[in-house]
């Protein structure tokens, strides 16, 4: 099939799914997914995974990727990072090396497989929790921006960590100081800019006011995320922290609030529209049907990420939080979404996982991501919590 046929399918499928899962108060993720399985061998097998839908994949995951850090500030860093990083423990640190231990010692998968399953079924993903957070207003207390720094930390971790896979001691040692030389660099960089800002907020006035001045904005912000993570190409560094972090130079007090909301609005319409549905439907697509014996990891992995992240999740939003319900916290952390697919899709390039471990991933994120978003269809006003909420 050519490639505008299977693009056809694929967005007409997806959408479809996509409004089943509006309809009911799911995000459009799970979707995406279905639809690339339905599509791919694990279903009716139309569509079969080529070198085409993989260059599409790698520039979806780039604008996904951007607009992820364009949503994240220097300042998310500085604040609330004790709570924070406890939440980080509770839904992902200490899930994944349970999964990590169990998978090893009682399914026979190898360290480096197992680690690499268990951080892709176990990571919150920023892209679906800044939504739900924005969505059920929970961005308004201070609770819910500790939440929301949990998730960048995972996410962080989990993208640093896939990126040092298969890298000699010598090249993972290079690899931890280029990630912490970037790290300085962006905090330098984005206090310099911060002092000048002024200024550049009404130079990015005066280019937005002129006839097609916008695009050209919007046009630049690409540039510099293509060419921060040509930069970490190059060092060989994964692109996908390139994007990251030059999204991350672009905030609100630097461009002003009215070309970040312009921007903010128009890289989520084409994900949303375009380039959300693409990336998911074709990792999906790459997914080859699970044997049956493989559904015992599968269910063993879910349960662990839920019951355990779920547990300790619990426990730490009544220790910590005070203006969201705790079932809420439970199921924004709970949420699963693009940083494990793009994990899971790393390691397989890079042979990590086979083609089962990968169907397993998928279909893993998939329930975790319905299931989850049950406790957070609830609308939330943020407010002092009852005892037991």
């Amino acid at each position: 099939m050519d490639l505008i046929s299977s693009l056809l399918i694929i967005l007409a499928v997806t959408i479809l799914f996509g409004f089943v899962s509006d309809r009911f108060n799911v995000s459009d993720v799970p979707g995406a997914l279905v639809a690339g399985l339905l599509l791919g061998p694990v279903g009716l097998g139309l569509i079969t995974f080529n070198s085409s839908l993989a260059a599409i994949s790698d520039i979806s995951v780039f604008f996904i990727i951007l607009l992820i850090g364009v949503q994240i500030t220097s300042d998310l860093f500085l604040e609330n990072a004790k709570k924070a990083s406890v939440f980080t423990a509770t839904s992902f640190l200490i899930p994944v090396a349970v999964m990590t231990l169990v998978t090893i010692y009682f399914f026979n998968l190898d360290p480096t497989q197992s680690m690499m399953v268990s951080i892709s079924i176990g990571v919150p993903s920023i892209s679906i929790v800044s939504v739900i957070v924005l969505k059920n207003k929970l961005h308004l207390t201070v609770d819910g921006k500790t939440l929301l720094f949990s998730v960048v930390l995972s996410d962080l971790i989990s993208i640093i960590t896939v990126g040092f896979l298969g890298r000699t001691s010598l090249g993972g040692i290079y690899y931890i100081l280029y990630i912490l030389l970037f790290f300085i660099l962006i905090f330098l960089i984005d206090n310099l800019l911060k002092r000048h800002s002024k200024y550049i907020r009404r130079v990015v006035r005066y280019v937005t006011s002129q006839e097609k001045g916008e695009d050209a904005a919007i046009f630049l912000v690409i540039i510099l995320g293509l060419l921060v993570s040509e930069i970490f190409q190059v060092i060989g560094v994964s692109f996908i922290l390139g994007a990251f972090f030059a999204g991350m130079l672009i905030s609100k007090e630097l461009v002003g609030e009215e070309f970040y909301g312009i921007l903010i609005r128009t890289l989520r319409r084409f994900n949303n529209s375009f380039f959300v549905p693409l990336f998911f439907a074709i990792a999906a697509i790459e997914a080859t049907r699970p044997a049956f014996g493989a559904i015992g990891l599968l269910l063993t992995l879910v349960a662990i990420s839920a019951l355990l992240g779920g547990i300790l999740d619990y426990f730490a939003s009544k220790k910590f939080n005070t203006r969201i319900k705790h079932k809420t916290s439970v199921g924004v952390l709970g949420l699963r979404g693009s940083v494990g697919v793009i994990v899971a899709t790393v390691a397989l390039q890079k042979n990590i996982l086979n083609d089962q471990l990968y169907s397993i991933v998928l279909i893993g994120i998939v329930i975790l991501s319905v299931v989850m978003s049950v406790l957070v269809q609830e609308k939330i006003v943020p407010g002092p919590l009852q005892q037991g909420q």
